[in-house]
């Protein structure tokens, strides 16, 4: 009896772990199917991100999805141009030669991102939030920037002609070398900004706030060098 009773419970241990090895196997699958398939999705919104007809909803879907992985989302040469990207959390994302041009960021969250050589001609940018981000070599020429934030952002040889920076504040950011020429400074907030070699000529800096800014050999408003 005990012969018997011991060779149906390792029947039914043996059934058991067959059909829990089938599931899990089965499980395993599954898992390696969707996994695959959101590569392949994430790919193919890669693809379309250095090309064109790209939407926010997958703009963000990728960032997301890198955000989950613990990993930095890079979106670098990624086309974005004309893209709404409105009020969007873009914090610390890669966009190294990003195009931006005509794309609507107002009240974008920025801060910390890799915007380096990116462009951002005629683009919206009204109440940015850009603190720390790394600009060095950004094409900012006509972007609309007012009230953004730059707050000890890197803007060092950065394309700015004609820019609108009305009310802008660039507290201790680095514009070393940039081109602000004609643009919009009014009531912008230049405090502890290093604007070493920066040209100024024909901006307009009404109300313009430059306490202990650095201008050395900067070329002023008037097209004079500061010593």
């Amino acid at each position: 009896m005990d012969e018997t009773i011991r060779a149906v419970i390792l029947l039914t241990i043996g059934w058991g772990l067959g059909i829990l090895s089938t599931f899990l196997s089965a499980w395993l699958q599954a898992r390696q199917e969707q996994r695959k398939a959101r590569i392949d999705r994430e790919n193919e919104i890669r693809r379309r991100l250095v090309g064109d007809l790209i939407q926010t909803s997958e703009v963000m879907t990728f960032i997301e999805a890198a955000r989950k992985r613990k990993e930095q989302p890079d979106l670098s040469r990624a086309n974005l141009a004309s893209v709404d990207l409105r009020y969007q959390n873009l914090q610390k994302v890669k966009l190294y030669r990003a195009i931006f041009d005509g794309a609507d960021l107002n009240g974008a969250n920025l801060q910390d991102a890799d915007l380096s050589k990116a462009s951002f001609r005629d683009a919206k940018l009204y109440g940015a939030k850009l603190q720390k981000a790394n600009l060095m070599r950004a094409r900012l020429s006509e972007a609309r920037m007012k009230q953004a934030d730059l707050s000890g952002a890197n803007l060092e040889v950065a394309e700015m002609q004609k820019a609108y920076l009305r009310e802008a504040i660039l507290h201790e950011a680095n514009l070393q070398e940039a081109n602000l020429e004609e643009a919009d400074l009014t009531d912008a907030d230049f405090t502890k900004a290093n604007l070493r070699k920066a040209n100024l000529r024909g901006a307009k800096v009404d109300g313009a706030k430059f306490t202990n800014a650095t201008l050395t050999y900067a070329i002023m408003p008037d097209g004079s060098l500061h010593e």
